[in-house]
């Protein structure tokens, strides 16, 4: 939750957060760009099916799908052709899929794309597939969100709060999770429009940790596309894309 009315900006890796054990969360994704033989990771992604993957629709405006390639099964993302593990792939994309409704505004909300490989994943079942919430983890109300509002951001994104310091592994932050009333009262009070959480407004949710000294455990630069999941029975539910924040 921002602290100031600032612009919003897409938000890249994780601050005061911890380690991600290797191939702790086997759906988490890393996004690349490919062009003329350097390939370069910039965003997260969450696995969806064997051929579908699940990111943030800002991470992929003006690029088109042929320059674009998903890490699966990957831990150390130092080098691309570097694999740790039998199972780690870069598979190209074949099709994009952004939300039709995606302003190119990512605090307008529908900032959501699919991401479609051009072959299906070869380790199948040692790759998780991400549950996505039916309303039952996070519904869209005032009450108050499963498992007491926790959730986890996973990503390689940034760990440092200037966003200029990168990990080659992932890392994860425990946030809080708001109900839209709490979202729309905590932005408002910074200076936010106090519609930026309605209903209508391309289902945005918001997270954070209000009241932690600084640096809270949040996402960061680098981690846009990534994952917001909630442990549900042995599974990961995804309830939100890591999309903007304020600072």
């Amino acid at each position: 939750v921002p602290t100031s009315g600032t612009s919003p900006q897409p938000v890249p890796h994780i601050v005061g957060g911890a380690a991600v054990s290797s191939f702790e969360y086997t759906f988490l994704a890393r996004v690349y760009m490919y062009m003329s033989g350097t390939t370069v990771g910039f965003c997260g992604a969450s696995v969806l099916t064997d051929e579908w993957v699940i990111s943030a629709a800002h991470c992929f405006e003006g690029t088109p799908a042929s320059s674009l390639m998903i890490g699966v099964h990957r831990h150390n993302v130092w080098s691309h052709r570097t694999y740790e593990h039998s199972c780690a792939q870069n598979i190209r994309v074949l099709e994009k899929h952004c939300h039709g409704s995606y302003s190119g505004n990512a605090a307008q909300g529908n900032d959501i794309c699919l991401l479609k490989l051009s072959s299906a994943i070869a380790c199948s079942s040692q790759v998780e597939k991400v549950q996505l919430d039916d309303g039952s983890v996070w519904p869209w109300s005032s009450s108050a969100p499963y498992n007491g509002g926790n959730a986890i951001t996973a990503g390689w994104g940034s760990y440092d709060q200037a966003g200029t310091t990168y990990t080659t592994t992932p890392h994860k932050a425990s946030i809080e999770l708001y109900t839209h009333s709490q979202c729309s009262s905590n932005f408002a009070s910074a200076g936010w429009p106090s519609t930026l959480f309605s209903s209508t407004n391309g289902g945005m949710l918001c997270a954070g940790n209000v009241g932690v000294s600084e640096p809270s455990p949040d996402s960061c630069n680098g981690d846009s596309g990534g994952p917001l999941f909630v442990p549900v029975d042995g599974a990961h539910v995804l309830v939100g894309i890591i999309s903007w924040g304020s600072q």
